[in-house]
């Protein structure tokens, strides 16, 4: 909704059925699954305009992206560590730890645990992008290290590929954490980004559950193609130039695909052309 969002949870199942409760009035939805290691998420939110008490739609979920398996490294605190979760070769959701010495702690064993997250909340201002991060310190006993002595550096990885099907540049990246009180998102403070790399480095002193947030307003109107929060001219044209694409062409891009029939036919250049000119605080 333009001012508002529901989520609902459940089990992946194929028939299970979801219930949003919402008011009148227009929604945009969408749907993110983790199976194993496997995210699945609709391509692009579902425009539904709510009229009545009772509105269903079905939601394709097709596969986004697979998860890189968690990461452990134990060390000398004295020492500090360095900790990669994913494949250094192969970027994409990857991410580094960067443990200076003692900041730990002067001396003995330190465990620190990184596991990636795909099913992430998502709110009407905070466009999780990618999968987040779940980061976890021990001393020798298990026992949680919840304030570091030294700044700790968290380093995450993006790739062109992803910012071009996400219709967005590297300014509309965001370092978020999770904050269970609020049950919302908030920018993380003391970041770097760096163009060149391809990275956005975090400064934190203690560990919590960490994503990338699109500051783009793209999300709210489904075929605005370039994240400038509006339904204009560009928009059309780049929907025009994937005219009758299917998936698996060389130029396929699944954003423009909007009734998710797997081709950019009639029916998607119609729905980009009802939202011509529509602003996301409509």
């Amino acid at each position: 909704h333009a001012r508002s969002y529901q989520t609902a949870l459940g089990s992946p199942s194929a028939t299970l059925p979801y219930s949003l409760s919402v008011t009148e009035g227009q929604w945009h939805v969408s749907a993110v699954s983790q199976i194993s290691r496997t995210v699945y998420r609709t391509a692009v939110p579902v425009t539904v305009v709510v009229t009545d008490l009772n509105r269903t739609r079905d939601l394709v979920l097709v596969p986004d992206t697979t998860l890189p398996s968690p990461a452990t490294v134990t060390f000398e605190a004295s020492e500090g560590a360095k900790l990669m979760l994913g494949n250094g070769a192969e970027i994409t959701n990857s991410v580094e730890v960067q443990i200076p010495p003692r900041a730990m702690g002067d001396s003995g064993l330190v465990t620190v645990i990184a596991t990636p997250v795909g099913e992430l909340p998502a709110t009407r201002g905070a466009q999780p992008f990618g999968i987040g991060y779940s980061f976890l310190a021990q001393d020798a006993e298990g026992h949680p290290i919840t304030q570091f002595n030294l700044p700790v550096s968290i380093i995450l990885h993006y790739t062109d590929e992803q910012l071009r099907r996400a219709h967005i540049t590297p300014a509309n990246l965001v370092p978020h954490y999770w904050d269970p009180d609020t049950g919302s998102w908030q920018p993380v403070p003391n970041v770097v980004l760096d163009e060149v790399n391809r990275t956005l480095t975090i400064s934190t002193d203690h560990f919590t559950d960490y994503a990338l947030i699109s500051s783009s307003q793209s999300w709210c109107i489904s075929a605005d193609s370039d994240g400038n929060g509006t339904v204009d001219a560009a928009d059309l044209q780049a929907f025009a130039a994937q005219w009758r694409t299917t998936q698996g062409d060389l130029q396929w891009d699944a954003f423009y695909d909007l009734n998710q029939n797997n081709k950019v036919d009639i029916g998607d250049v119609e729905q980009a052309a009802v939202q011509w000119q529509q602003r996301c605080s409509e």
